[in-house]
C-alpha cells in the first residue's frame, strides 16, 4: 500500500510539473511553439441539483434510457446522470463507462477545447463527436478545464499539493487569465 502511494505521489507530481511547464510555456510573452489553451467560460446554466457520485438508490429513476456498455452491462441514463447495476438491485450513481454513446448532449454542457480538439463535458464525464448523430463518453483529457466539478469529489493533498479526486480522475485548482477558480485535469490511475 505505501509503495502504490509512492507511486501515485510521484505520478502526480510529474504530471502537475509537466502541466506548470505547460502553462510557462504558454504564458504571455513566451515564444513557444505550442498552442495555449484557453479555459471555456461557463455558457451553461446551473445544472441544477444532481446525486452525488458514489451514492445508491434502490431504483433508477423514471424516464431513464437503457444504454449498453462495450462488457454488456446495462446502465441508466437520465439528464447527464449515470445509474450502474449495483448489488441486491440497487443502483450506483457514477461515472459513464468510456465507449458509451449518448445521441443528444446534456442541457447544460460545457465545450471544453484542448489541443485544438473539441471536448464537451458534463457533471464529470468527458464526450467528443462520435459521428453526427452521436457523442461517445472518453477518458478525462489531460489538460482539460473544467469550472465545476461533481459532487461526491474527495479533496487530498499529496507532497503539500491539493486535489480533488473522484473515480480515478485527478483535478487541481487554477485560477484562470479572468481571475475565476476553475478546475485542470492532471492524473487519471483507473488503469
Amino acid at each position: 500500500m505505501r509503495l502504490k502511494s509512492a507511486v501515485l505521489c510521484l505520478s502526480i507530481f510529474s504530471l502537475t510539473s509537466t502541466t506548470l511547464t505547460f502553462a510557462q510555456r504558454n504564458s504571455p510573452g513566451h515564444s513557444g511553439q505550442n498552442e495555449k489553451q484557453v479555459p471555456q467560460k461557463k455558457t451553461n446554466a446551473k445544472q441544477g441539483t444532481k446525486p452525488e457520485w458514489g451514492t445508491s438508490v434502490k431504483t433508477a429513476p423514471a424516464r431513464t434510457t437503457t444504454i449498453k456498455s462495450k462488457q454488456n452491462m446495462a446502465y441508466h441514463y437520465r439528464e447527464g446522470v449515470y445509474y450502474q447495476p449495483s448489488q441486491g438491485g440497487s443502483y450506483k450513481v457514477g461515472p459513464a463507462p468510456v465507449g458509451i454513446r449518448i445521441k443528444t448532449l446534456p442541457k447544460g454542457f460545457t465545450k471544453v477545447l484542448l489541443g485544438g480538439i473539441s471536448y464537451f463535458y458534463y457533471y464529470g464525464t468527458f464526450y467528443r463527436n462520435a459521428d453526427q448523430s452521436s457523442y461517445e463518453v472518453v477518458i478525462p483529457p489531460i489538460g482539460a478545464v473544467v469550472y465545476d466539478l461533481p459532487s461526491g469529489y474527495e479533496k487530498i493533498s499529496l507532497e503539500g499539493f491539493t486535489y480533488y479526486t473522484f473515480e480515478g480522475i485527478y483535478y487541481k485548482t487554477i485560477i484562470d487569465s479572468n481571475g475565476e477558480v476553475a478546475y485542470q485535469v492532471v492524473g487519471d490511475i483507473r488503469g
